[in-house]
């Protein structure tokens, strides 16, 4: 099975692009809230990258796990990798700089970090001048699953 993975590094002042993707539906909350999840493997696995080049760890951060979790509900309902709302994002966020790593198909933590540090975008985006991360991961009828990891300043 062939994996498929995005990089997405926006900063503030790049926000003018058109949207071209469906805007998730950031106003429900998730199906199962972040303090109930298993969260620790993905930020321990992005903190590790950020620890390896003596950079500041990574936050979890509550409203920016609600945003990825209903981004990745939003893409496994609709069987379609793509990207949020640029300017959603920025909104949830409170930030001036985001970014957003998106795959699909990859089986683990561990599977999906690995993709992502192989592309230099989403490496990019892992070892950027962020303070805060939150993730979701939500599966398709077929048992697929969906990541969306989001970042902000």
């Amino acid at each position: 099975m062939k994996q498929f993975f995005l990089p997405l590094l926006v900063f503030f002042a790049s926000c003018s692009s058109p949207e071209i993707a469906p805007k998730p539906d950031v106003s429900e909350p998730p199906a199962v809230a972040p303090h109930e999840r298993e969260l620790a493997p993905l930020l321990e696995l992005h903190n590790k990258e950020r620890a390896k080049r003596g950079l500041d760890l990574l936050e979890l951060d509550d409203g920016l796990c609600n945003y990825a979790q209903n981004h990745a509900e939003s893409m496994s309902k609709r069987n379609s990798l793509y990207h949020s709302s640029m300017s959603s994002l920025t909104k949830a966020s409170g930030a001036g700089s985001v970014a957003e790593n998106i795959a699909w198909g990859q089986s683990s933590e561990e599977e999906v970090l690995k993709s992502w540090m192989g592309s230099w975008g989403h490496k990019n985006n892992i070892l950027g001048p962020y303070s805060k991360m939150g993730f979701g991961i939500s599966k398709d009828k077929d048992g697929r699953k969906y990541w969306c990891v989001v970042f902000s300043s």
